[in-house]
């Protein structure tokens, strides 16, 4: 007898670990679990999550928008984005940089002066060391060249990793990221989340939800990476047949030039044929103008 969907569903959920695309914005939109972590990566046990909305969506018309996996607003007015990244397939310093740029343009409103801009921080989780430097965790800071002076312009970048093990706080958390079931005292809320979402018939349907709409949402990517692996393959091929056509013509046209070569050398060769006749008659002519002139000087009473 075949297994039910809402089994094979609640199978995958017990393998699902908070670093994972499929479960991180389901505890991304819980308040308490962002302000425990967050309180964490910044060092800050005072600091509140007033606001928070999963999987963020800052539109661009013009151009490509922005996703963020768990956006935060603090006590202090700070945005935060949460990001995690299981893939090492980007340029991840270029990705946080978008996002921090999209941030500020989203929460600033029309005729905010620049120094009103909100202060903007991405946390960006990771499970490899990709600025393989052997630490949990990098902090950015942006300094004067010249005098190594530090310049705040309200934004920065915390890179935090699950590879390195340094002992830290940090570190411990981004354990309880890479587990099945987190049960760690120093992490209630977390705990207590994944708990729910795993074990609890209301986090099992909201799991369920979730997870219909990420397989919605990787369908649809899906279909759109098709349509545009689709419509490059179609520019490859224009561009090969343009190549190829232009091959052509080029070969008709050595071959056109080589035929014009190979006839000009004919009549080069017809043309040194005829001066070496010619060449034979002047000395045939000469012999006989010689012959006739030693006959002339002969006496004339021999």
């Amino acid at each position: 007898m075949k297994r039910s969907s809402h089994s094979r569903t609640m199978e995958f959920v017990q393998k699902l670990r908070p670093i994972d695309n499929a479960f991180f914005p389901v505890l991304g939109q819980d308040p308490g679990v962002m302000e425990e972590i967050l309180r964490v990566i910044l060092n800050d046990n005072t600091l509140t999550v007033e606001k928070v909305i999963a999987e963020y969506t800052l539109p661009n018309l013009p151009g490509r928008g922005v996703r963020l996996d768990s956006f935060c607003e603090t006590g202090d007015g700070h945005r935060i984005n949460v990001e995690v990244q299981k893939a090492d397939d980007d340029d991840h310093i270029r990705r946080c940089r978008y996002n921090a740029a999209g941030m500020t343009w989203k929460e600033a409103e029309k005729g905010t002066r620049f120094r009103d801009l909100p202060d903007v921080c991405v946390v960006y989780i990771t499970e490899h060391d990709f600025l393989h430097g052997g630490r949990t965790v990098y902090h950015v800071d942006k300094i004067l060249r010249e005098n190594g002076s530090l310049i705040d312009d309200g934004s920065s970048v915390i890179y935090v990793n699950t590879a390195v093990n340094d002992g830290s706080a940090i570190s411990d958390l981004m354990r309880c990221f890479l587990q099945k079931t987190v049960n760690d005292p120093r992490f209630p809320r977390l705990s207590e989340r994944v708990h729910q979402y795993k074990n609890t018939e209301k986090g099992a349907a909201e799991m369920c939800e979730e997870l219909e709409r990420y397989i919605d949402e990787i369908t649809e990517e899906m279909q759109t990476k098709v349509v545009q692996l689709q419509a490059s393959n179609s520019e490859k091929d224009k561009t090969i047949s343009e190549k190829n056509r232009t091959i052509s013509e080029n070969s008709k046209i050595i071959f056109e030039k080589n035929r014009t070569i190979s006839e000009k050398n004919r009549t080069i060769s017809e043309n040194s044929k005829i001066i070496s006749e010619k060449d034979k008659e002047i000395a045939r002519l000469n012999e006989l103008v010689a012959s006739l002139s030693k006959g002339d000087s002969r006496p004339a009473n021999s």
